[in-house]
């Protein structure tokens, strides 16, 4: 149960993340007369740079920069390729939450899980996992399931959150169907680079390179970070600097997880963040929120997805 006590913290911690990037999206500010959306290249590039500290934070336990030269080869090679997976992850996260509500956007990750399943096996990281995980992963998923159903939009239909999802595709589908490619493909490398290094070091390498220096090159080449001194000053810093806390923080209690639950399963623990989410955005952004669900069915799925959680806890605690 140790991997879903860590794995919670990162649920809570995520959920500020993903509320405080749709807050500012929804800041007002205009050229010309035009009213100016917020770059999303600086919210990438700020979650990225929260990861800093645990970079500093593991090189002070380990004694020094000279940690870095006593890692093995294999770590250079596992953290390469999950940098470059991160880099389309980080793209497809912030644009699902720029095209949806918070509490449908959130849901873009969910698809991850069960591809890492087999990823995970195939790359030599996890055996397959036991009957008990598996339900637990599926449990999760059908929460999130529940969470779409919407009986203003569709009655009874329960078929509606699938036709939800496919009108919807050009906002979530697409990008869920990448995550699920490119997460599903990184997560294993992920937990890889944890067991040859620690919980500080690989999340804080990873994210700090292909959320961070990668976006925050793209953000001055376009500007991005000229016209977000357009937006209210006082707001988008602090959104920003929430941004990177919450997201820096969360990665080093989702990287210690790894020690303690298969791949796939962290991942699927991981998606505890919509049900966290979608609380805050039926609190906080509830005019938006009613027009795309319904809370009852939020708070259901929200409860089969714990349900799941607990199951998973179960299988490898």
């Amino acid at each position: 149960m140790i991997a879903v006590g860590l794995v919670l913290v990162y649920a809570v911690l995520m959920s500020i993340w993903w509320i405080t990037m749709k807050f500012l999206m929804r800041l007002e500010a205009y050229d010309q007369g035009a009213r100016l959306s917020f770059p999303n290249n600086v919210i990438r590039f700020a979650s990225g740079f929260g990861t800093l500290p645990l970079i500093l934070w593991s090189l002070t336990l380990h004694g020094g920069a000279g940690y870095l030269a006593s890692l093995p080869e294999e770590f250079w090679l596992w953290l390469s390729g999950t940098i470059i997976l991160n880099v389309a992850i980080a793209y497809f996260y912030v644009k699902a939450m720029q095209k949806s509500v918070a509490s449908i956007a959130v849901h873009v990750t969910m698809l991850a899980p069960v591809v890492a399943i087999g990823t995970s096996w195939l790359f030599g990281v996890d055996q397959l996992p036991s009957l008990l995980s598996i339900a637990g992963i599926f449990t999760v998923l059908g929460g999130l399931y529940v969470l779409h159903f919407s009986p203003q939009k569709y009655g009874r239909n329960l078929a509606g959150p699938a036709v939800d999802i496919w009108k919807q595709r050009g906002n979530w589908l697409w990008y869920a169907l990448g995550l699920a490619a490119f997460a599903g493909c990184s997560i294993p490398l992920d937990k890889r680079c944890v067991q040859l290094s620690d919980y500080g070091l690989a999340p804080g390498l990873t994210l700090f390179v292909s959320w961070g220096l990668f976006y925050g090159i793209a953000a001055y080449r376009t500007g991005d970070f000229q016209a977000v001194l357009r937006f209210p000053l006082r707001r988008t810093l602090s959104g920003l600097v929430i941004l990177g806390l919450a997201f820096g923080t969360a990665q080093g209690f989702q990287a210690e997880a790894y020690n303690y639950q298969y791949a796939s399963a962290v991942a699927s623990l991981k998606r505890l963040d919509a049900p966290f989410t979608v609380l805050w955005a039926w609190l906080l952004l509830r005019e938006d929120e009613r027009i795309e669900g319904h809370f009852a069915f939020r708070i259901v799925g929200s409860l089969i997805a714990f349900a799941g959680a607990v199951l998973i806890g179960l299988d490898r605690g």
